[in-house]
């Protein structure tokens, strides 16, 4: 499976965070992965079973176990949004471009979590979901359900990338969002 790039929007306006992905998948799963930041300069890798690497370098998700103040890369406009059942705890929100890349910032520690409230493919994120998982973060769409992938749709309706205590907390404020089609 190959994004070639994935942030498109970022990369037309200079951003240094689009990425390349690539990855195998063998029954649904991913089973080896790259994310590329050539701009940035930094290749996230894992296979099944290995970890997960940043340019050869062991990485691992955060171990932040609240919300407040958790930095979490997405859209800050989401957070702020009349969907929820009450307010999001003070949060540090940075934006990049592409997915994928947000997807290995989580895996990498430089970030606790990721949330998407829009559809998103295969390409998208099947490599970074690795990644994601062997570096100890937990990933799926919003109401908890894994991905699979190579299925008869590539789509996935929503993303959680989270660092595993925090992840529980953030599919469970989802929860009420059975669909997303208001959004």
């Amino acid at each position: 499976m190959l994004d070639p790039i994935d942030g498109t929007m970022g990369f037309t306006k200079g951003s240094p965070y689009w990425t390349i992905a690539l990855a195998i998948v063998e029954n649904g799963q991913p089973v080896a992965g790259v994310v590329y930041a050539p701009d940035a300069q930094e290749l996230y890798a894992a296979g099944l079973g290995l970890g997960a690497t940043l340019n050869g370098a062991p990485i691992h998700a955060t171990t932040t176990a609240a919300l407040d103040g958790a930095h979490v890369i997405g859209d800050a406009r989401v957070f702020g949004k009349a969907i929820w059942r009450g307010d999001w705890p003070r949060l540090l929100v940075t934006s990049r471009p592409s997915v994928a890349y947000r997807m290995v910032c989580v895996a990498a520690g430089r970030a606790d979590f990721t949330l998407a409230l829009t559809p998103k493919r295969d390409w998208d994120v099947a490599a970074s979901t690795l990644i994601a998982r062997e570096a100890g973060a937990k990933t799926s769409d919003h109401l908890g359900n894994p991905y699979h992938f190579n299925g008869k749709s590539s789509l996935k309706p929503s993303l959680v990338c989270a660092c595993e205590p925090l992840y529980a907390e953030i599919i469970r404020r989802c929860g009420h969002l059975a669909t997303l089609d208001h959004i």
